[in-house]
């Protein structure tokens, strides 16, 4: 059935989030039913919907029309309703591609560093990421996810690329509480010390296996890191060694040097986490 898919893929858009309520085969009927009303989800006549597949709560719809696919993407929000189901369901919908087939069914993000406001930013990153699926839990602020790995990788470095940004980069270092708020510390220092957010899996790889790749890249300034605790980053900071005589630009180059590894083995590494 995947050749098929593939065959088709213009045509096809994968749907996570059908729930397990009714038999597979009265579920299918109702995934033709509001994909093929123009009205409710903006499709068009339906080919074929493959569902159950190897992956949970995951259907592929294909259409007799691309532009039918094409114009069910398009619409923001996908809520399939119906009078045998208890409860309205909200589907998420996004284009077919093979990195699907590589499928991440469940996982947690911890949203705590970017402070109490997680609708605004739970809605900013289901526009930005439209294959993932978010499920959030405000209390503990936290949200689990689901979707093609690709896209949860790109979540990740997105979601480390706006925590890096909730403060300016040059300045002291900063506690873990003041990190979790958002606040933005004292920049009594500034032009003598750099800090980043980093992935802590890849900056933990890289001290063990490339420390002397490392070493030199940082040889002219002093390291100080901090993991901030739940969020899955680690802190670094960068400053410029005492007695040294070296420049604002040595410690700009070094930040330069680091971030270059960081991100060179960021988009080779891959973290699977094995529960027993």
């Amino acid at each position: 059935w995947r050749k098929g898919v593939m065959a088709d893929s213009r045509r096809t858009v994968v749907v996570s989030g059908v729930p397990a309520v009714l038999e597979f085969s009265r579920m299918v009927d109702k995934l033709i039913i509001h994909f093929q009303s123009r009205r409710r989800s903006h499709g068009g006549d339906v080919e074929v919907v493959k569902y159950p597949t190897d992956m949970g709560g995951v259907a592929f719809v294909t259409f007799d029309k691309a532009e039918d696919a094409k114009r069910v993407l398009r619409k923001e929000q996908q809520i399939m309703m119906d009078e045998e189901f208890t409860q309205d369901y909200v589907l998420t919908v996004f284009p077919f591609s093979t990195d699907v087939f590589l499928y991440v069914a469940g996982a947690t993000v911890d949203l705590s560093v970017f402070g109490s406001d997680q609708a605004s930013l739970i809605k900013s990153l289901q526009s930005a990421h439209r294959s993932i699926r978010f499920q959030a839990s405000p209390q503990q602020r936290k949200a689990s996810i689901e979707g093609p790995f690709s896209a949860v990788s790109a979540l990740k470095e997105d979601l480390i690329r706006r925590a890096s940004h909730l403060r300016p980069s040059s300045q002291t270092a900063v506690g873990k509480n003041d990190l979790r708020k958002g606040s933005t510390p004292s920049t009594s220092n500034a032009g003598t010390s750099e800090d980043i957010l980093v992935d802590i899996h890849t900056f933990k790889y890289i001290e063990k296996f490339h420390k002397t790749e490392l070493d030199r890249c940082l040889k002219d300034v002093d390291m100080t890191t901090k993991e901030v605790e739940g969020a899955g980053v680690m802190e670094i900071l960068l400053s410029v060694k005492k007695q040294s005589g070296a420049s604002s630009r040595t410690l700009k180059d070094a930040l330069e040097n680091l971030e270059n590894m960081i991100f060179l083995w960021q988009s080779k590494l891959r973290v699977h986490v094995i529960n027993y």
